[in-house]
């Protein structure tokens, strides 16, 4: 077996896993997306890593989660959250269906995943490709956040945090998420 399968492989392990974990939440595998993305134009991608990881790339068209306003979305928008491998982008999208019921809302299996759609030849004019936010060009650098998530596609290059960054920024992460929940408990509340 190639290092190219294994890795893809790799990532449906991390999907399946994160799946397990959010059963309430929608999983968008990447080959769903590629199919959907060329026949729905309603189709609206949510990057949901941090400011670091989507300096590095982004799949084109998404936008970012600060760049969100659900209240100016059609009404058959599909959101469609990702990260690098599903956990971040399905806490997201749990917690956007959970304030926005009548919204459609999944969440990719990853920009990792990814990757191994794009290499399978599915790639053509209308596909979304992983691109550098500020020049717009195509790109094969991924930030994977770790190394432990690094199942990209062997025509990508990984970037990941440093041992100190990486420490702050899941903290942050988990500052943030507490905060998140703990605001939206709040307003469930108040509204009764």
């Amino acid at each position: 077996m190639t290092q190219t399968n294994n890795k893809k492989e790799q990532c449906q392990a991390f999907a399946r896993k994160i799946q397990s974990m959010f059963p309430d939440v929608r999983m968008m595998s990447s080959d769903e997306l590629l199919a959907m993305d060329h026949r729905d134009n309603n189709v609206v991608l949510v990057d949901v890593r941090s400011e670091p990881e989507q300096a590095v790339s982004v799949v084109e068209g998404g936008i970012s989660l600060s760049q969100l306003d659900t209240s100016k979305l059609p009404r058959d928008a599909h959101l469609v959250t990702y990260c690098t491998v599903g956990f971040r982008a399905c806490l997201e999208a749990r917690r956007l269906k959970e304030e926005n019921p009548n919204l459609q809302v999944s969440s990719l299996d990853g920009i990792a995943c990814y990757t191994h759609v794009l290499k399978n030849g599915n790639s053509n004019n209308n596909t979304r490709k992983i691109i550098e936010p500020w020049t717009g060009k195509e790109s094969r650098r991924v930030h994977t956040f770790g190394k432990q998530w690094d199942c990209l596609s062997d025509d990508f290059e990984p970037l990941t945090f440093s041992g100190l960054d990486y420490a702050i920024y899941t903290a942050q992460f988990g500052a943030s998420m507490a905060w998140k929940t703990i605001r939206n408990k709040f307003m469930k509340y108040a509204a009764t």
